[in-house]
């Protein structure tokens, strides 16, 4: 019997509940092997009578499912998965890539710096803190822009000792920047806060206040200090499953997400497989940066483009960590030029 003598229009009314039964009448009526065919029609039906083809496809698989166990079917079964969504490119407007550091720091998306223990990094990092709380121009540009808030996730210097005295010699307004400590524990509000790390709640709460804050930067350092035990830092498509949430994270909310990683030792590979972890990492941010010593100057650091996918290659930066009159920490001296 072919699927449209079984079924006819969706009665006018049903709900819920009472499409699942008609769907569940309409299995009864036909052998296991037609389920397949049944499944589509039952779902183009549902879907002119108004349902949304995921609710007309989860009504439908209710009934499906229940008629596979009567039936006896077994793993033999096929379920039903919807319908695939697709858009045309003609319904899309171009946009321009927004920076946050012109060539260097894309607006919306996820941004790695890599380079060995040592180097300056996450002074690099206060820097750049400093000034978009400020609204400091970035290095080597002349515009100032709005001050911005930061959210700043620190996995191994003193927030007291270290982050905020860097902080402040770059002059930066710590009121804006704000350290990510953990998550609340929604069972026992005001209580001790619990390790935040990058699972998929944790990723959503990251999200919710970037977008309260209005924040323009986050900054994840070290990146592998987050990542949750379950995942296999290794692993590609366990650290693309991680990544992917995140970078829709900088896309939703215009943030720029800095990850913090240091270099293996293995010195005898191109740089940009020398970062600890999966390929996926690098593959996931849209610029990345290499952070080197200066082997004609001792103490020079350069900061170079190794992946620009959203722009061409920027020039390199250079710089040295400079003490401060306080000897409290130090803090970075760009040079002019390139």
């Amino acid at each position: 019997m072919s699927a449209r003598a079984v079924v006819g229009d969706l009665p006018s009314g049903l709900e819920g509940k009472a499409v699942t039964a008609w769907a569940g009448a309409a299995f009864g009526r036909v052998k296991p092997d037609e389920f397949p065919e049944l499944t589509d029609r039952l779902i183009e039906v549902a879907d002119a009578a108004g349902y949304a083809p995921g609710d007309a496809g989860r009504l439908v698989n209710m009934a499906l499912k229940k008629a596979q166990k009567t039936a006896g079917a077994g793993s033999s079964a096929v379920a039903c998965h919807g319908r695939l969504v697709t858009t045309s490119f003609a319904e899309l407007r171009p946009e321009r890539v927004e920076w946050l550091w012109q060539g260097m720091i894309p607006r919306g998306a996820l941004t790695l710096i890599d380079g060995d223990p040592g180097l300056g990094k996450s002074t690099v990092t206060a820097d750049i803190a400093a000034r978009v709380s400020a609204g400091s121009p970035m290095p080597g540009e002349t515009t100032r822009g709005a001050p911005g808030a930061v959210l700043m996730a620190c996995g191994e210097d003193s927030l007291t000792s270290v982050v905020l005295p860097r902080i402040q010699a770059a002059g930066g307004d710590a009121s804006r920047i704000h350290s990510l400590d953990g998550r609340e524990d929604p069972m026992s509000p005001g209580g001790p806060a619990a390790p935040w790390v990058l699972s998929p709640d944790g990723i959503e709460i990251l999200s919710g206040a970037i977008r309260s804050m209005g924040a323009r930067l986050v900054i994840i350092d070290p990146f592998v200090a987050f990542i949750p035990g379950s995942v296999k830092s290794h692993n590609d498509q366990e650290i693309r499953g991680l990544l992917t949430p995140l970078n829709r994270a900088a896309q939703d909310n215009g943030a720029s997400i800095v990850l913090v990683r240091h270099l293996n030792k293995s010195s005898d590979m191109p740089g940009i497989y020398r970062g600890g972890g999966s390929i996926g990492i690098t593959a996931a941010a849209r610029s990345v940066l290499v952070m080197t010593k200066d082997p004609a100057r001792e103490g020079r650091r350069i900061i170079a483009s190794q992946k620009a996918n959203l722009g061409p290659t920027p020039s390199s930066r250079a710089f040295s960590v400079m003490p401060h009159a306080d000897g409290a920490c130090g803090y970075i001296a760009w040079e002019q030029g390139t």
